[in-house]
């Protein structure tokens, strides 16, 4: 496999998701990169992210408190809610647990909420989503050496559910996932690692009821290690994408009432082995609930590896698409590098953007690969625009909202240095497959995260300074 997969996963190394308009100025030609074709990126090399009407750098940890994994989700009145695993720099007793907080529409933050007690075990690499009327679910691992999940359920005004442990006794887990009906039905899932010598591991589920009222344990189907993707449409049904051992990229429809069958959506059939080595896909709905996937295929040619960027849409019919090569990046894996993979977004039309990391191999900073970012828009029919080199960067991330304006954030800096970076990003419209000009969020940062509401207002999230510091955001439009 490439790279782990799932949001922010750099703790791993240690332990083991309005049109843009007003494009002007100078314009950046850049080179040919794999599966795409030379592009223009419009506008000037950077612009200050105060004069786009961003908010100034908003720390969420409380003082005295440090943080990492730093998460965020937002509903349909524009309410962000950001979680992270919060670390109390005067209290040894109370590190790494899952703290939230809400940043409102009018801007009002509101207080720093822990969901799990100081003294308790530690936690990490916390979930989260949020369904278009504010109901929310966080989910995270608990007491890793102990591989339990735990979660629990947030109403629009902040008011926490119980705190639930959704894993078995017995149970191994070591990633997890999370998303959320229209309707409050929360699924989570996790990728369970097999107690039996020679047994493949698995990903499972369970649903949780806008009541925290814990549904029966799914056997979803057997996986690789890597982080399960969930997505729910507009009629309360699931989708849960995984890599079957790497000899597919696979993805399942689930609701409460039963699964339909597991569907492979790159790959040979589910069950056969590959000599090509399939990622985790990404997935993406919308909202007439057809999903879009992208996934990565690792295959040798000459003895030289070979990735290719794949994107196919599965209707809500059943019915497979064509499958679409994207890309051909170049892996950005290393030591101090474990990353999430591409990105994807979609908006309500089913007008997608994609962004992903290749690393340059003739450019070096300090005798180490540095990396570029690129983006792509693909249209519901299927139709790609040009590859369009973003920056220099790697670990993308996408954001779209139903009407098609987007935001693509990424880290800059040397694949194997992961601090300090600068979190750059651009504006990226769906509808249109336009990139805005460089925006840079902040000199000092990592594993940034954008979230959008309906409205085109966006929130971006990053751990800022060191390994370990000080969890940051900024909101605008």
């Amino acid at each position: 496999m490439r790279r782990l997969s799932g949001t922010h996963r750099r703790a791993w190394m240690t332990g083991v998701a309005a049109i843009v308009t007003g494009i002007a100025g100078a314009v950046l030609v850049v080179a040919h990169q794999g599966a795409g074709q030379s592009a223009t990126v419009p506008g000037a090399l950077t612009a200050s992210v105060a004069e786009s009407s961003w908010t100034p750098i908003t720390t969420l940890t409380a003082p005295k408190w440090g943080g990492d994994s730093a998460v965020i989700s937002v509903d349909n009145s524009g309410d962000f809610l950001t979680a992270w695993s919060g670390i109390s720099n005067t209290n040894p007793n109370c590190q790494s647990q899952t703290q939230i907080r809400i940043r409102f529409r009018t801007g009002k933050l509101g207080g720093v909420e822990q969901l799990t007690p100081c003294g308790y075990p530690s936690t990490s690499f916390p979930v989260v989503a949020t369904n278009a009327s504010g109901y929310s679910i966080a989910a995270w691992i608990f007491n890793p050496s102990a591989f339990a999940i735990q979660a629990r359920t947030i109403s629009p005004t902040g008011k926490l559910g119980p705190l639930l442990t959704v894993t078995r006794k017995g149970d191994q887990a070591n990633l997890v996932n999370v998303g959320i009906s229209p309707t409050g039905q929360a699924l989570v899932a996790w990728h369970q690692l097999s107690t039996v010598l020679n047994s493949p591991n698995s990903i499972l589920g369970r649903f949780i009821s806008p009541g925290s009222k814990l549904g029966p344990v799914m056997d979803i189907g057997g996986a690789t290690g890597q982080l399960p993707s969930v997505v729910f449409d507009k009629t309360g049904t699931a989708t849960v994408g995984w890599s079957a051992g790497g000899d597919q990229s696979v993805a399942r429809r689930v609701t409460p009432h039963g699964m339909g069958a597991v569907k492979t959506i790159f790959g040979p059939p589910y069950g056969k082995v590959s000599s090509t080595a399939y990622g985790t896909p990404r997935l993406a709905d919308d909202s007439n609930g057809d999903t879009f996937v992208l996934a990565t295929a690792d295959t040798t040619v000459k003895n030289t590896r070979v990735e290719h960027l794949l994107y196919r849409k599965w209707a809500k019919s059943g019915t497979l698409g064509p499958v679409i090569t994207l890309a051909n990046p170049r892996s950005t894996l290393s030591v101090t590098n474990i990353g999430d993979g591409p990105a994807l977004a979609v908006d309500g039309k089913g007008d997608a953007v994609v962004a992903w990391d290749s690393a340059l191999t003739t450019v070096t900073v300090n005798h180490q690969p540095e990396a570029a970012v690129w983006g792509r828009r693909v249209s519901s029919s299927g139709k790609l625009g040009p590859s369009v080199h973003l920056g220099s960067g790697f670990l993308p991330k996408v954001a779209v909202d139903p009407a098609g304006a987007g935001l693509v954030t990424w880290q800059s800096g040397e694949v194997a240095s992961p601090y300090p970076t600068n979190i750059h990003g651009r504006r990226t419209s769906a509808t249109a497959g336009a990139f805005g000009p460089l925006l840079e969020f902040t000199a000092v940062g990592g594993y940034a995260v954008p979230a959008v509401d309906p409205a085109g207002e966006f929130g971006v999230i990053w751990v800022g300074g060191s390994v370990g510091s000080l969890v940051q955001a900024r909101f605008g439009h």
